[in-house]
């Protein structure tokens, strides 16, 4: 078994080979292809019928039905999908019916997604089906970002799951990366199988793809900012915008030394980063991944939450990510010498 594919049971596709690679197992299981995988061989894939089927013991000498106690089986090979028991509540929701799901809720709406893989695990205990929403990269950048999108079904003592995510599912190993990245950008969901999950599961498919759209809108107005140029006074500006130095009477020397610290910290990392110079150089995006750079790496010591607490204040949540969307607000300012400083209490 290798990352979770268990040898003549379990089946799989992966698409796009010839633009992402093939696997790094290279079971002959997985099946691998040039260009997408279609809806019908990703159906074809993954499909296969489950039941519960009920327990039985031995009561003086003649087999007895255990009450509200069954064993999920797949009808097709007789293999046990969970080692336990569920009872009445369980609701068997099949991969076939996982892939209407998909078809109604996803692809109808999002004509340009398309299936990057999709396979069985540990036995056909988890299917999944890993999609493509789209493919970007920032002016001037010669990075490629794939934004994904990962649906489980499970059976047994997993959940329903969706997320979107930016790695492509071919193992058991990829699909908890890939369940990590959508815990870390808060768009991870589980199911239990009870009567209501086809509702909450199509209700989830429709949220991941409204935050894709979302996310979308977002990388277009950060896109906007490589064609934008900063003069002297919009620099100095919009870092006295970002960190507020305190004046008169509420002016503290050691706030304002830390705050003024800030301000030259993200100012050499604007002028003089490498990968912040040539055709980005001076530009809005160069500040915005200054900004970044700064609140994700130099601030990164046991004294964060203090250094950045005036944004807890100011904005009313958590520091890195607080700053990072004031830094981005303040550079869509079309002027941003005429934005008002954050005010912050004595």
């Amino acid at each position: 078994m290798s990352a979770g594919i268990i040898a003549g049971i379990d089946k799989g596709i992966v698409g796009n080979t010839e633009v992402y690679g093939k696997t790094w197992h290279g079971l002959k299981e997985y099946a691998m292809i040039d260009g997408p995988v279609s809806l019908a061989l990703a159906e074809e894939t993954i499909s296969f019928p489950a039941a519960k089927a009920p327990l039985y013991r031995m009561v003086g000498g003649v087999l007895t039905v255990i009450p509200n106690m069954f064993a999920l089986v797949r009808t097709d090979s007789e293999e046990i999908l969970h080692p336990q028991s569920v009872t009445d509540e369980y609701e068997v929701y099949q991969n076939a019916e996982f892939i209407q799901r998909i078809r109604e809720h996803l692809l109808s709406v999002n004509p340009d997604a398309t299936i990057d893989s999709a396979g069985t695990l540990f036995g056909g205990k988890f299917a999944f089906v890993s999609f493509i929403l789209d493919a970007f990269t920032y002016d001037h950048d010669v990075s490629v970002t794939v934004q994904r999108m990962m649906l489980k079904n499970a059976f047994g003592g997993g959940a329903i799951t969706g997320c979107l995510n930016e790695t492509r599912v071919v193992c058991a190993n990829t699909m908890r990366a890939a369940e990590a990245q959508g815990k870390v950008n808060e768009s991870l969901a589980k199911f239990r199988h009870t009567r209501e999950v086809r509702g909450r599961v199509a209700d989830h498919v429709i949220r991941l793809a409204e935050i894709h759209e979302s996310a979308r809108i977002h990388r277009e107005k950060v896109n906007s900012l490589t064609t934008v140029p900063m003069t002297v006074a919009d620099v100095t500006n919009f870092l006295a915008a970002l960190f507020p130095v305190p004046t008169g009477d509420t002016g503290k020397g050691k706030t304002i030394t830390r705050r003024t610290n800030k301000q030259d910290a993200v100012r050499a990392i604007f002028e003089t980063a490498t990968d912040l110079q040539g055709d980005i150089g001076g530009t809005r995006f160069a500040m915005l991944n200054a900004v970044t750079n700064y609140s994700q790496h130099d601030t990164v010591t046991k004294s964060l939450d203090e250094a950045f607490a005036w944004h807890d204040v100011a904005l009313g949540e958590g520091p890195r990510d607080k700053v990072n969307q004031s830094a981005l607000d303040l550079l869509l300012t079309p002027t941003i010498s005429g934005h008002a400083p954050v005010m912050i209490p004595a």
